[in-house]
């Protein structure tokens, strides 16, 4: 049952004009009581004081909440739990019930459909996608997957923006190719990626720097290429600097590809 007697409320443009049916003197701005049962009818997300009529527990509830279910405000979330699942007893967890089930479930798995859900399924599963059809779908399913991402990369995408800084389409580029490439065998990649400031955080860093990349006209798909990927914790990756040495390019064989576009050297 409800307890609160009344609630404080500030009006506002979204809801004087419901205030004023139930205090016509209602002002914006200036905090008003409302009484129950009168602010039932103001909805919204005003919490409520009840107490259930079962246990005994006070709990809170929101108007709007309190309005989508009437056994809200006579129950606390606990017995409304334990009520459905005593329903649950004498309904769907009966012998019956899990023998209609069963007979539902034989059925289906009858069908064609259901011969196809069992083929993908388990050890069976295993075997199909080592048969040549199993292959071929796999291979089918990729290439959609990459069809459907040069479909929304650049100007195709959604929320494509024409007015971007040059600095900023480069990096989009960078990454549009940085989402092509297949990062399961990178080091570290099972590591949990996180945003700054997580513990144990780790994120997916570019070893020549967008920055550098930039500035040194290196393309967008070298950039975004798996050789200049790998995965740091956060705390690396925050105090590293947006720029990189020529010494430190150079030493660096893995990037020497890199350093050839964007400095001159000898090796």
């Amino acid at each position: 049952m409800i307890i609160s007697k009344y609630i404080i409320i500030r009006p506002a443009c979204r809801n004087i004009n419901r205030i004023r049916k139930i205090q016509p003197s209602a002002t914006i701005g200036i905090e008003v009581e409302i009484k129950y049962p009168d602010f039932m009818e103001l909805g919204g997300n005003h919490k409520i004081k009840c107490e259930c009529d079962t246990c005994g527990d006070a709990y809170t509830q929101p108007i709007n909440r309190l309005l989508e279910m009437s056994r809200r405000v006579d129950l606390c979330g606990k017995c409304m739990l334990s009520e459905a699942s005593e329903k649950m007893k004498v309904t769907c967890k009966t012998a019956s019930s899990r023998l209609k089930r069963s007979r539902a479930c034989k059925e289906f798995y009858k069908t064609d459909v259901g011969k196809e859900t069992t083929k993908r399924g388990g050890e069976t599963y295993k075997i199909w996608a080592a048969s040549e059809e199993g292959q071929k779908y796999n291979i089918s399913r990729t290439e959609r997957f990459i069809k459907m991402r040069s479909e929304y990369n650049g100007i195709n995408h959604p929320r494509y923006n024409p007015d971007k800084s040059l600095y900023n389409k480069y990096k989009s580029e960078v990454y549009a190719h940085q989402n092509m490439q297949d990062l399961s065998n990178l080091a570290h990649i099972n590591k949990p990626r996180t945003l700054c400031g997580v513990e144990g955080g780790w994120q997916l860093d570019h070893i020549v720097p967008l920055k550098y990349g930039f500035n040194n006209d290196i393309s967008p798909k070298e950039m975004g290429h798996i050789s200049n990927l790998e995965m740091m914790p956060w705390k690396e990756n925050r105090t590293k600097s947006d720029d990189i040495s020529e010494s430190e390019m150079i030493n660096n064989i893995s990037l020497r590809i890199y350093a050839m576009h964007a400095i001159i050297i000898s090796i």
